[in-house]
């Protein structure tokens, strides 16, 4: 089981806007899913040849894959990789792969400030990928019947499945309670029931015990 938490962090790169693009959230293959006065979350979700309208990303993301379209060593090796990329241009993508293109892309709005405390670090399944001005990302791999302890970030995040969640009852979406409220006595995140591109959004920065089961 692997998922990113990236804690919103913020600038803009001077790029390319097509003046006659779409904003990101208008793509009809790119669904707003989660939004707050400091992020979105869109699960842009491409089938097999399919080409997008011109959209424009006028915000720094975080563009996090969740699959690339392809079924290659090379493309299924990407799954899980989360890029950052300035704000300030727009594109055109196409899937000319055999199976969904699909990304999350988390846009960090003006007014979200990074934590200036010291990153959050515990022990190998806990790893710090990228940081800058805006943002942190952190990657947590766990093996089957790995857990990780309930632990407490500098600031609010959100954690993004990318794979793992073979249970029976997997679910998507977006989970937004406070830990200690959704499940009170164990406090516990129980991935087996995550699917891959499932959300979770804590603002007060506490992730509860994570726990995988053994076959995940």
């Amino acid at each position: 089981m692997v998922f990113i938490s990236a804690v919103a962090g913020l600038a803009a790169q001077q790029g390319r806007i097509d003046p006659n693009a779409v904003p990101v959230e208008k793509e009809p293959q790119h669904h707003m899913v989660f939004s707050n006065d400091f992020i979105r979350v869109v699960d842009a979700r491409l089938p097999p040849g399919y080409t997008t309208l011109s959209h424009t990303h006028a915000d720094d993301s975080v563009a996090i894959t969740i699959s690339p379209g392809r079924e290659d060593a090379a493309a299924m090796a990407r799954i899980g990789r989360a890029g950052f990329s300035e704000g300030g241009y727009s594109h055109i993508v196409t899937n000319a792969g055999t199976i969904e293109m699909r990304f999350i892309v988390v846009e960090l709005l003006s007014g979200s400030e990074k934590s200036t405390a010291a990153a959050f670090l515990d022990g190998p399944t806990h790893r710090l990928e990228t940081e800058n001005d805006r943002v942190r990302i952190y990657r947590i791999k766990l093996a089957p019947s790995e857990s990780l302890p309930a632990h407490q970030h500098n600031g609010a995040f959100l954690a993004v499945t990318v794979s793992g969640g073979a249970g029976p009852e997997a679910s998507s979406g977006i989970t937004t309670e406070p830990p200690t409220a959704f499940n009170p006595d164990r406090r516990l995140w129980r991935l087996s029931n995550w699917s891959p591109g499932k959300l979770a959004y804590s603002k007060n920065g506490i992730s509860p015990e994570i726990i995988t089961e053994k076959g995940e």
